[in-house]
């Protein structure tokens, strides 16, 4: 899961601040917008300027704009495109990498967004990135910077990133329902975000994107302080965490294991290639002692420095290209991969590999759909040709008749996915609606679902998509895995056990490794046949009936955390779980729109 922290993001207080406020309190957004326009266009800031943005405040703001739910708000974008032409005007016109980056701190500063430090070191490592953008692309506009940065307000902006894959036409292979009598196991893990520098006893209200930090304070109290094991608060994975997890792990059996990325800690402001690799070698040399099966693994948005950036194919610029990336994890993960998958990691990240007869797993890089990638406001379309290539792959699996899986670290459905990528994903999932059988991707931490509709037939769920949740605490949640068992004739997902740990009762006892258990299986749970998708499909419509339903899933969401007991899911809670359940893709609300009038009828 991700953070935005500076440089360009920090560009856009003004236009991620508290929209309310500005709507609200009359005459300040035209005072804004002059002082702004007066800066853009002299490059001098108006005396009062400094004043009107401190009375907004904007602590953490860019590591929660899910918070900042789709608005039309056309204030804010206006704000934030004055602002970023500006920049790139001031740029133009011969600003310094030093001078810029000077400014963009004390804005971040002035605003609170996050303190010094973390303003500074965002900065330090994510300016290039900008910098190279306003002086190889004289088309760069804040139009389209804020088109992608505030994706979900729906600034005009966002219409710039319009593209399509081509698809064949054709009908996609019969698909025969699973019936269990041969099955096999996967392991599915995801977001172990090791962290080398947790210290218990550091405190977890830090006020920065990690907490429980070596060179942060004590904590206050007990409460405040974090534990041996972890803590629920915005902290990261122990090494001695991440043991007993393997520990535990290795007791079960399974064929192979998936990976749904994200290696790397959210200690953002201060990432770089050394301490990334390192990170990557420790967690992929963990899995090669402790598992005596193929690993396969998907890249994870923190995996990349900075964090989020997945470079264009084309980019020259050895200081920014992700290259490295590609280099190290094609040589690490290269034990469990044929010379061709390889290859493919090296061109951008993805692969495919055949496990089994009749059965080929495809693995994505998603981190392009991420709106927090910068580099989709330089060039958006396919990057790496990744989709191209995915079309051809299930066209060859549709020939053979091979069932597919595919992973991904970030799921499509929310705001933080490119809107464009998620619609054009999902005409390759209705055309292979049947060749491909089972979804796995993680980077939101939650035990959550996400279920592919039918365009011409709503009422039809065609895929589902499991997410993998996550090793880390951060933030709320149980450390836990997944065991997938997976029919041996079909290859569709038949059941799954989530195991997990509960850290509050871990944490009374430093000496002793946490109790592991089954938290549920998905078939006992919810009393369902099988987790087919007409299946699941069923099981949603039984939500909108018996809520308890739906507190049940909020509880697994967490894996039985303190927080679902602490924070009940009210209506309007519930109402959201089913739209987050049935949504993916952003604009299609059609789902969303029903499972919202069912549930308002059987209230």
């Amino acid at each position: 899961m991700g953070g935005r922290i500076p440089c360009v993001c920090i560009f856009l207080m003004v236009c991620v601040s508290s929209y309310g406020s500005i709507i609200n309190a009359p005459g300040v957004f035209e005072l804004l917008k002059q002082g702004l326009t007066e800066y853009s266009i002299s490059g001098k800031q108006p005396s009062y300027l400094p004043y009107t943005l401190m009375s907004y405040p904007l602590q953490n703001i860019l590591r929660h704009q899910q918070d900042l739910e789709a608005t039309n708000n056309t204030e804010i974008c206006i704000l934030c495109e004055i602002l970023v032409n500006a920049l790139i005007l001031e740029r133009r016109n011969g600003m310094t990498d030093v001078e810029l980056g000077a400014e963009a701190l004390y804005f971040c500063n002035l605003l609170q967004i996050e303190n010094d430090r973390v303003c500074k070191g965002g900065i330090d490592i994510t300016l290039g990135i900008f910098t190279y953008m306003v002086d190889n692309n004289e088309k760069l506009t804040g139009e389209r910077v804020c088109g992608l940065l505030l994706h979900n307000m729906n600034c005009r902006g966002g219409s710039l990133f319009e593209w399509s894959v081509d698809i064949p036409e054709g009908n996609t292979v019969s698909r025969v329902k699973a019936s269990g009598t041969k099955t096999f196991n996967i392991l599915h893990i995801s977001d172990i975000h090791i962290d080398p520098y947790y210290t218990p006893g550091k405190t977890n209200n830090c006020k920065e994107p990690l907490c429980c930090q070596f060179d942060q304070d004590d904590g206050a109290n007990e409460a405040e302080s974090c534990g041996y094991w972890g803590d629920y608060t915005d902290a990261d994975t122990p090494i001695q965490t991440l043991n007993a997890a393997m520990d535990k792990i290795v007791a079960h059996n399974f064929d192979f294991v998936y990976y749904t990325g994200d290696i790397v800690s959210h200690r953002m402001w201060s990432t770089s290639v050394e301490n990334n690799t390192r990170d990557i070698i420790q967690i992929s040399n963990i899995f090669h002692d402790r598992f005596d099966v193929p690993v396969y693994a998907a890249l994870g948005n923190h995996e990349a420095h900075p964090f989020n950036v997945y470079t264009t194919p084309d980019e020259t610029d050895p200081t920014l290209s992700t290259q490295w990336l590609f280099d190290l994890t094609a040589s690490k993960w290269g034990d469990w991969l044929s010379e061709e998958a390889k290859a493919m990691i090296l061109k951008g990240g993805f692969y495919t590999v055949s496990p089994k007869n009749g059965f080929k797993v495809i693995v994505l890089n998603s981190n392009v759909c991420y709106t927090g990638n910068w580099w989709l406001i330089y060039e958006d379309k396919d990057p790496y040709g990744q989709l191209e290539w995915l079309v051809e792959v299930l066209v060859a699996a549709e020939e053979k008749e091979e069932k597919v899986h595919i992973l991904m670290h970030v799921p499509t459905g929310s705001s933080e996915c490119l809107r464009v990528w998620s619609r054009e994903y999902n005409r390759i999932i209705e055309r292979f609606a049947n060749t491909i059988v089972g979804h796995f991707n993680g980077h939101t931490h939650r035990d959550e679902v996400l279920v592919y509709y039918n365009s011409s037939d709503i009422t039809q769920a065609i895929n589902v998509a499991w997410n993998g949740a996550s090793i880390t605490t951060y933030s709320l949640g149980n450390p836990s895995y997944k065991l997938l068992e997976i029919d041996a004739e079909t290859f569709d997902v038949w059941d799954f056990e989530e195991w997990t740990m509960d850290l509050e009762t871990a944490n009374l006892d430093a000496k002793n490794p946490p109790a592991w258990y089954k938290l549920y299986s998905f078939r006992e749970a919810y009393n369902v046949d099988s987790l087919d998708p007409s299946e699941i499909d069923l099981l949603l419509q039984r939500m909108t009936k018996d809520h308890s339903l739906i507190d049940q899933y909020y509880t697994f969401k967490f894996r039985n955390s303190t927080y679902p007991n602490t924070n009940p899911c009210d209506e309007t809670c519930q109402k959201k779980i089913l739209c987050d359940i049935t949504t993916a893709v952003p604009t299609h609300t059609d789902q969303c729109e029903r499972f919202s009038r069912l549930y308002d009828e059987n209230k």
